[in-house]
């Protein structure tokens, strides 16, 4: 959580979109602080969106001024846990649709 002593309590993680804002550290939620609960988004964002945070990664690795919280390994298994679902498609977590 905020405090450092585990993953936030998040009940489920829903993307909506490919963007760097929206996708750049689920790999930190997911492998670094260990966030296992749903992780859900569209096929087309599933497919991009690992090429843009590893993209992101190379970038700010050239700069050195800024240290990555994860490795480009996190962010394959990160997505690779990801739930797909068709544009539409409704999905019931916990009792909610």
């Amino acid at each position: 959580g905020p405090d450092g002593q585990g993953p936030p309590k998040l009940d489920l993680v829903l993307v909506s979109h490919y963007h760097l804002d929206h996708v750049g550290a689920l790999p930190w939620l997911t492998e670094v602080l260990g966030y296992d609960g749903p992780l859900v988004m569209t096929h087309p964002t599933r497919a991009i969106a690992p090429l843009i945070v590893q993209d992101h990664l190379k970038h700010v690795g050239r700069r050195g001024r800024i240290q990555p919280r994860f490795v480009a390994e996190d962010v394959d298994a990160c997505f690779e846990r990801a739930t797909c679902l068709q544009l539409r498609q409704r999905m019931v977590v916990a009792g909610v649709a």
